[in-house]
């Protein structure tokens, strides 16, 4: 193949969520589709990402409980094999690379490995394959883990490598305040490893709501986490068995191993978008606009590789959209970005949809209005750790016809709860609609109403 020139319908470089679900869905429309991705497909959720990770957090919630398991009248003891719960992971996203490829098959879509790049605006090189052609080419190549521009900033780890460790360090140093530095801290933490943040920011996780993450920093602290704020790292030094940073106050922390999750970064470097001209935004991304184009005709981005959500279901719910617009019968379909769930899978989960209050009171001014609820519940009253919980719903006013325009909680269970309340946000749910709701009792959910 590498002397003649394929020609497509549609083109999808990167084979991670956004980009296999807008393979798949122009397929079934008919188009002809190519989709060329170099390394495993899946993208970061799949491989490392969203899946490896909720397999971990598992295996923290099930040490968590079984150390309230006394408290329940269980006398149980238990040893940790970090080599069985790594070997058991991957041999499950390793499947995973394989059955997609069977399932494009199956669906139309020809699957092809390698790395592309631009020839012009209609066509990719790639790399073994040779020359592909398309009218529409869609850029799904997502994000990649940053580094902090320090000297010695080569010693330090990603989230990445976090699925790569065959043994648990005695003790780490996390550098970040965002959800995957939140995520890896309590993972650590519930394994037993010495666990440290060190965040540059005066707020705990900050971008999320406050009220929320000073429960998540009361629960971190209670369980040994280590926080120390306002710090910017400096320096990395390897010293022995050990690495010390500096940090822009003087000060210096040492540990077995250092992370670094200070954010990341959209991954088109290799795709030579300098020869088709492309755009950027003030991040550093791709520039599209609400249906997904870029500045050039007939080239689209999704994804990690924008400035849209980085969350695998945006990127999904983009891909099906492009392709009901560009090749079914929706020539307005564009994904609809006001009101994304997400959920921090930290230990307790954390999970937000809509505006935050501080946000609420730049948009609405004093005629908004908070409802919220702190308890703790069934399970830690019976727990001797007795762990908070909060729920928080903002309203957009003070009557009861006031639509919800935020919801947030943090606890056990959040993970799961969110999604059904995500759904009644979206569809412009009242205040009056969810006190009128009957809850399921006993739950924590029941609080979301209780509160209003």
């Amino acid at each position: 193949m590498s002397g003649m020139k394929k020609v497509v319908d549609y083109l999808v470089v990167g084979g991670g969520t956004g980009g296999l679900s807008s393979a798949r869905e122009a397929a079934k429309a008919g188009a002809t589709v190519a989709l060329v991705e170099g390394r495993k497909i899946g993208g970061t959720c799949t491989n490392v990402g969203c899946i490896p990770k909720k397999l971990t957090w598992y295996a923290g919630n099930l040490i968590h409980d079984l150390k309230a398991a006394s408290d329940f009248g269980l006398s149980c003891s238990y040893e940790f094999a970090y080599q069985t719960l790594k070997k058991n992971r991957d041999a499950l996203t390793e499947n995973i690379d394989q059955n997609y490829q069977e399932k494009l098959c199956r669906e139309g879509v020809e699957f092809i490995r390698g790395s592309a790049s631009f020839v012009d605006k209609n066509t990719v090189c790639v790399e073994g394959a040779g020359l592909i052609s398309a009218s529409h080419i869609l850029i799904a190549t997502g994000a990649r883990s940053m580094l902090p521009p320090v000297d010695g900033y080569e010693h330090l780890l990603t989230s990445d490598d976090f699925f790569r460790l065959e043994h648990l360090p005695q003790e780490v140093l996390i550098i970040g305040n965002g959800y995957i530095a939140c995520e890896l801290a309590g993972m650590f933490n519930s394994f037993g490893v010495d666990t440290t943040m060190a965040i540059m920011e005066s707020n705990f996780l900050e971008g999320f709501d406050q009220s929320l993450a000073g429960i998540l920093k009361e629960c971190y602290e209670e369980n040994g986490i280590q926080l120390y704020f306002e710090k910017t790292s400096t320096e990395v030094r390897k010293e022995n068995s050990k690495l010390t940073v500096s940090f822009n106050d003087g000060t210096e922390l040492s540990s077995q191993m250092v992370f670094a999750a200070v954010g990341r970064k959209a991954n088109f470097q290799k795709l030579g978008i300098d020869k088709v001209h492309l755009e950027l935004d003030d991040f550093g991304a791709l520039k599209v606009d609400e249906f997904q184009n870029t500045s050039v005709e007939g080239i689209y981005a999704l994804g990690d590789v924008t400035s849209n959500p980085q969350l695998t279901p945006v990127a999904k719910q983009a891909g099906k959209k492009l392709a009901y617009r560009l090749f079914g019968s929706e020539p307005q379909a564009k994904v609809d970005l006001s009101f994304v769930p997400t959920v921090v899978f930290s230990h307790p989960p954390l999970g937000s949809v809509g505006l935050t209050e501080d946000k609420a009171l730049d948009k609405y001014g004093e005629s908004m209005k908070v409802y919220h609820t702190r308890f703790t519940d069934l399970y830690h009253m019976m727990s001797s750790t007795k762990q908070p919980s909060l729920v928080k719903i903002i309203a957009d006013g003070k009557t009861p016809d006031s639509n919800v325009v935020g919801l947030h909680a943090v606890g056990k269970g959040v993970d799961e709860m969110m999604q059904g309340f995500s759904v009644a946000v979206s569809k412009n749910l009242t205040v009056r609609e969810l006190k009128n709701s009957i809850s399921i009792h006993p739950t924590s959910a029941e609080e979301f109403l209780a509160s209003v």
